[in-house]
């Protein structure tokens, strides 16, 4: 059986190896910017090519779900249901960042590129919400490589407009209740409560 220590182990193993930074640089790297209309193809692709095949492979179903506020603005919705008489953890995370602002970088960072400087680490998105929800994820795939499964139910959503104000997604929820019923959330992304 799988002990708490070893889970710890292996997300140590991941951030000290490198493969945090590896991760989050790609994810880093698509400019998803919500605020800016010309980068709305960027938010999609983002969920498609980066966020559904890595939770595809820690067997989570998904789906691509239009936004009923802002189509430009699509979300992800993705579950991995063990036993239904499991508790049900709901995982929130944003793949869009504000205004790439690049002209505001000094020499040597830009804002889709990441950078370690000391203890630091540079890239839109590293604190909000990229690196977040890549965190949460790896826990949730330590967990399946450590113990073969969760032990929990897990649903995750990944919203791309929560730098526009999160349009549409209470709409979401009220139309789907069933794909967001939890008895757990965990939104590493602020005071959102309401």
């Amino acid at each position: 059986m799988a002990s708490r220590e070893n889970v710890i182990a292996r997300v140590k193993e991941y951030a000290s190896s490198g493969a945090f930074v590896d991760e989050l640089s790609r994810m880093i790297a698509y400019e998803s910017e919500s605020q800016e209309l010309s980068q709305r193809p960027e938010l999609l692709r983002y969920l498609i090519e980066e966020m559904a095949p890595k939770l595809a492979d820690m067997g989570f179903s998904h789906q691509v779900l239009e936004n009923p506020v802002d189509p430009g603005m699509p979300f992800l919705q993705a579950e991995r249901m063990e036993d239904p008489s499991y508790e049900t953890v709901l995982v929130y995370g944003h793949g869009d960042v504000i205004r790439a602002q690049t002209d505001q970088w000094r020499e040597g960072l830009h804002p889709f590129r990441t950078v370690i400087e000391g203890d630091r680490l540079y890239g839109r998105g590293t604190a909000d919400n990229k690196g977040q929800h890549c965190i949460n994820i790896a826990a949730l795939r330590a967990l399946l490589t450590e113990r073969g499964n969760l032990g929990f139910n897990c649903r995750i959503v990944i919203e791309t407009g929560e730098e526009c104000g999160s349009p549409g997604l209470g709409d979401l929820f009220r139309l789907h209740p069933d794909l967001f019923a939890a008895d757990v959330l965990i939104a590493s992304d602020g005071p959102r409560l309401h």
